[in-house]
């Protein structure tokens, strides 16, 4: 089953409503305790591109490094979920 959700602001196309479905539940708990979900209700505004690539540039150490266990993330991998988190 294909859906379509609006988490985080964005609307993207899931393969799995019970795993969006979980997610959305969990965005409504972070609001009723009053914590941001995205970038911008953390910081108050948009975030530019070019402090997406600075926050992308430290994160992957110069894009000399991965992180992550479960599944590593390469510097294009992780400027995609920043960009997600707007």
């Amino acid at each position: 089953e294909n859906t379509t959700y609006r988490g985080n602001g964005h609307h993207q196309q899931c393969h799995h409503p019970p795993a969006m479905r979980g997610i959305e539940a969990m965005e409504r708990f972070y609001h009723a305790i009053g914590m941001p979900v995205n970038i911008h209700e953390l910081i108050g505004r948009e975030i530019t591109d070019d402090e997406i690539r600075e926050m992308t540039r430290k994160c992957s150490r110069n894009y000399k490094a991965t992180c992550g266990q479960f599944r590593v993330l390469s510097a294009d991998d992780m400027e995609a979920i920043y960009k997600m988190a707007r």
